[in-house]
């Protein structure tokens, strides 16, 4: 159900967009994004991790996203395709040029809904399932007193991903302005631009998850979490 409630989030969120007559409509829109996105990533992984043995988990995470990343390579240059035919990224025809992607994502996304509510079925009960019926019962804040109180630097870390979080994603939205309006950038570079970022991210993930089976999760994370801020 919290995984049909992120999809049926994410789905709004393409319908208030692709309607949307000004920029005060789409602050809900943003709000959903974000809590759409929350429901639906760790439960995606949830279900993942529930079948697989704690020693291996780390090829199969990496594999659905590897999976999940190859249609995200080409996407943004049929996106590119779609947005030159509409008009392009000019000032006058912007808007209307990218409007056309929001219904397709609308379209797929009542797909997956459907699909999903029909044909997924929840994992038969575990000890993990057991346990996170624990936490749920002993309530949400209980919780993150107990994960903080037994993690010392657990809570030094949160703040500081925090603020590189959000150094690094204060520019990400005007990144694509500054390049179509300063660069000069057409659908065409951006979508190319885009496919090149998904297809690194793509051969970076089953390495990735071997390695995360072979050294320990922890060490691979601080490892590219240093190498990341280096």
């Amino acid at each position: 159900m919290t995984l049909l409630i992120g999809l049926f989030f994410t789905a709004t969120v393409s319908i208030i967009y692709g309607f949307a007559s000004n920029w005060l409509m789409l602050i809900p829109a943003i709000l959903l994004y974000g809590a759409g996105s929350g429901l639906i990533l760790p439960y995606v992984d949830i279900l993942l991790i529930n079948y697989c043995k704690a020693e291996n988990r780390g090829l199969p995470l990496s594999l659905s996203r590897t999976l999940w990343a190859m249609p995200s390579t080409f996407a943004p240059l049929i996106a590119a395709v779609i947005v030159d035919h509409f008009g392009g990224l000019t000032v006058k025809s912007a808007a209307e040029s990218i409007r056309p992607l929001y219904y397709i994502q609308i379209v797929f996304a009542t797909f997956v809904y459907i699909s999903i509510a029909r044909w997924l079925k929840a994992p038969a009960s575990n000890s993990f399932e057991k346990s996170m019926i624990n936490l749920e019962s002993r309530g949400f804040i209980q919780d993150f007193r107990d994960l903080f109180k037994g993690e010392k630097w657990l809570g030094r870390f949160i703040i500081l991903s925090t603020i590189r979080s959000l150094g690094m994603r204060t520019d990400t939205a005007f990144v694509p302005l500054w390049m179509v309006n300063v660069k000069g950038a057409s659908p065409f570079t951006l979508g190319t631009i885009t496919a090149v970022g998904m297809i690194t991210y793509m051969l970076l993930q089953i390495p990735m998850g071997r390695l995360s089976d072979k050294i320990g999760r922890k060490k691979t994370f601080f490892s590219c979490f240093v190498h990341s801020i280096s």
